[in-house]
């Protein structure tokens, strides 16, 4: 009986050990992809910090880069200098493919950025009083051989909501994926199965 005993306690402290070990790789993840990410904006803002003029070309291809697009236009507020953001890159699409393709690129996730991502709908919500506009945008998306996904064809992915005009840093979003094909379901429905399986966690 002791010697039960004795063994199941060593099990539940290796699951126990094992649960840890993987939420410090996550962590340990996200701390390296955030430092990933801020080192090639790092020079730009640098620059600007010092009152050094950098080109527009440098500005526009890290806007037009959905991976960095959204740190660039935060850090750009953060130093005063937002008017320097190339405002097609603006738009509530962009922002939200910017925020699918940094989550779709964490260690967990992807691990990589989709060779090809679009807009498949955008969905609108009239929400609280005031009444004001949620916008969710679901995305469909893919990568190519050798990615292991490429298999998998299109899969959908949502991010949202998004309000126009409002500090989007400060709103509670959903950013998400199950990985699962696009045309398995419409639109609305990956929104819905998505917002089901986030309020659970």
């Amino acid at each position: 009986m002791k010697q039960i005993l004795l063994l199941g306690g060593v099990a539940a402290l290796l699951v126990i050990a094992l649960l840890m070990g993987l939420v410090l790789w996550a962590y340990l993840g996200s701390v390296r992809q955030r430092r990933g990410l801020y080192a090639k904006i790092k020079p730009v803002i640098a620059d600007l910090e010092k009152g050094r003029v950098v080109p527009t070309e440098q500005l526009e291809q890290l806007a037009a880069d959905a991976e960095t697009r959204n740190l660039l236009r935060r850090e750009l507020q953060r130093i005063g200098r937002s008017e320097l953001f190339p405002q097609r890159y603006g738009s509530l699409a962009a922002m939200a493919e910017s925020d699918l393709v940094v989550w779709l690129l964490h260690p967990n996730e992807l691990a990589a950025k989709p060779d090809q991502i679009e807009v498949a709908k955008v969905i609108e919500r009239q929400e609280g009083t005031p009444s004001k506009t949620d916008v969710f945008f679901v995305f469909r998306f893919r990568t190519l051989p050798p990615h292991w996904h490429a298999k998998d064809g299109w899969m959908a992915g949502v991010a949202g909501p998004y309000v126009e005009g409002e500090d989007d840093d400060r709103l509670e979003r959903i950013v998400f994926s199950r990985f699962e094909a696009f045309d398995k379901r419409t639109p609305e429905e990956h929104l819905v199965e998505i917002e089901k399986l986030v309020s659970r966690k």
